[in-house]
């Protein structure tokens, strides 16, 4: 399971590219404290996600597909 992040750091959205792309693939938005911000299930290959109502700060994306799991860091920027 692999996907992308960009830009990072961003500000007002971020594109969400997962690689191979499985029905039931969904996207959870973390904070450090590891609250969940949201989850939604990924149709397209490249998810666009509005981060304009967060704060400045560091932020995780979970990925998960198929029982698989990927995390990754990204920075919102004002």
């Amino acid at each position: 399971l692999s996907f992308n992040i960009y830009p990072n750091p961003a500000s007002a959205q971020v594109m969400i590219n997962v690689s191979v792309l499985q029905p039931g693939t969904t996207l959870s938005l973390h904070n450090v404290l590891g609250q969940t911000l949201f989850t939604k299930t990924v149709t397209d290959k490249i998810t666009p996600v509005n981060v304009s109502p967060y704060a400045a700060g560091v932020y995780f994306f979970e990925c998960k597909q198929n029982g698989l799991t990927a995390i990754k860091q990204f920075v919102i920027n004002r």
